[in-house]
C-alpha cells in the first residue's frame, strides 16, 4: 500500500491479503469488492492504491479497521465504477504502478 501518512509523502507499506469478501458491517454487497490484508494502514494511506508484487494495482486503500487490517476496494469494483460513470472506452484493462 502507498499513501501519505502523517504528511510522509509516498510511505509504502507491506502485508499479505487475508482474504475477500463480498460484504462488510454496513457496507454495499457487491461481489468480492472488498479485499482484506494483513498491513498497516495508517491515516494518510485512504485513496491510495493497493498493489501487488508486480506493481499491479489490485485495489485502492479505503479503511482501517484495527492496527493490523486494512481493508481496501478492489480494482474490479473501481473499473465497474469508471465504466459506469465515465464509459467503457476510458477504462485500462490492466492498471501497474
Amino acid at each position: 500500500a502507498v499513501g501519505h501518512p502523517w504528511g510522509v509523502h509516498n510511505a509504502a507499506t507491506g502485508g499479505v491479503i487475508i482474504g475477500r469478501s463480498p460484504a462488510l458491517p454496513d457496507m454495499p454487497r457487491i461481489r468480492n469488492d472488498w479485499i482484506v490484508a494483513d498491513l498497516h494502514l495508517r491515516p494518510g494511506n485512504s485513496g491510495g492504491p493497493m498493489v501487488n508484487t508486480r506493481g499491479q494495482l489490485v485495489g485502492v486503500n479505503t479503511m482501517i479497521t484495527g492496527p493490523s487490517v486494512g481493508i481496501a476496494v478492489s480494482v474490479e469494483a473501481v473499473k465497474d465504477f469508471l465504466q459506469q460513470t465515465i464509459g467503457r472506452a476510458a477504462v485500462p484493462s490492466t492498471v501497474t504502478v
